[in-house]
């Protein structure tokens, strides 16, 4: 849990208020980013260090889940 610092005493309400409906903006942008679509075919160029979910398997994918591509390897994460 991230704590939050109160504004100092000299600050405006009002200006309080909108860096803190700025700042939940942000934060919810930044979570709904994190959501990995579903892949249902392998890349033809995988990026090293990606993480993809593979909801079935296919190829050099065995088995559902979340896979990553590292050195050439497709690495099963979870």
């Amino acid at each position: 849990m991230i704590s939050v610092e109160q504004p100092p005493e000299s600050t405006d309400p009002a200006l309080a208020e909108y860096l803190t409906r700025m700042l939940q903006n942000i934060s919810s942008n930044i979570s709904l980013s994190n959501i990995l679509s579903p892949n249902y075919v392998v890349p033809k160029k995988p990026d090293n260090g990606k993480i993809y979910y593979f909801p079935n398997a296919i190829n050099d994918i065995t088995t559902p889940g979340f896979w990553g591509y590292s050195n050439g390897a497709w690495v099963r994460l979870g």
